[in-house]
């Protein structure tokens, strides 16, 4: 998919913002995952300054938010993680397979090449050691920032217009299933108002 600069522009300033949530507590979720996230974007001047806290919740979750402000300090970003930990969840048993036809428009395939996750580590200081090795885990960061270039992409050419004027929604919602590995081919089907990544009859994540 072919996107418009200004489109990209914005996947660029969500860099910024997840660059801070990375930065926050370093080592201190190593090896937990994100089981859901939302990201909203308010307003259209670039943050100057972010802050960013955490706060347990039941064991085996906590939840992290990243808030980025402009020079008058309105809020213009928002990121808000629900972190798991994979060893506290492990009998959780998900109803998320699908069988035959999963509703919906077929987009493309979306793979997550390990040179591409190198960039993504270097760009966004994660250092949570899942994201290294043949079988790394992929970011659900990097996804969420993926999918939210290729929605506003899809919306433009859709309205042959600029993503700006095209009413996209102010904040995306992505819920984690399963996690993707390094290389793996995640199969992309759009709704209305959603995309679901599938692969081998289990959905691995859901934005909308």
């Amino acid at each position: 998919i072919k996107c418009k600069p200004n489109s990209m522009d914005r996947v660029t300033i969500m860099m910024q913002i997840i660059h801070a949530a990375c930065a926050h507590d370093q080592h201190t979720f190593d090896g937990w995952v994100i089981g859901k996230a939302f990201y909203g974007r308010y307003d259209d001047p670039e943050p100057v300054s972010f802050e960013t806290r955490t706060q347990r919740m039941r064991q085996g979750y906590a939840r992290l938010s990243s808030k980025g402000y402009d020079k008058e300090r309105n809020l213009v970003q928002d990121l808000v993680l629900v972190l798991v930990d994979p060893s506290c969840v492990n009998g959780v048993t998900r109803r998320d397979t699908y069988t035959d036809v999963f509703p919906g428009r077929p987009m493309h395939g979306l793979t997550f090449p390990s040179e591409g996750l190198k960039r993504f580590l270097r760009d966004s200081g994660d250092t949570n050691p899942i994201h290294h090795g043949k079988q790394a885990v992929v970011p659900g960061l990097w996804i969420l920032e993926r999918l939210q270039g290729i929605w506003q992409c899809e919306a433009a050419q859709a309205a042959d217009t600029d993503p700006d004027d095209h009413g996209l929604p102010l904040g995306f919602h992505i819920r984690f299933f399963h996690p993707v590995r390094t290389g793996q081919t995640v199969q992309l089907v759009c709704t209305e108002n959603a995309i679901t990544g599938v692969c081998g009859g289990l959905i691995y994540f859901h934005l909308q």
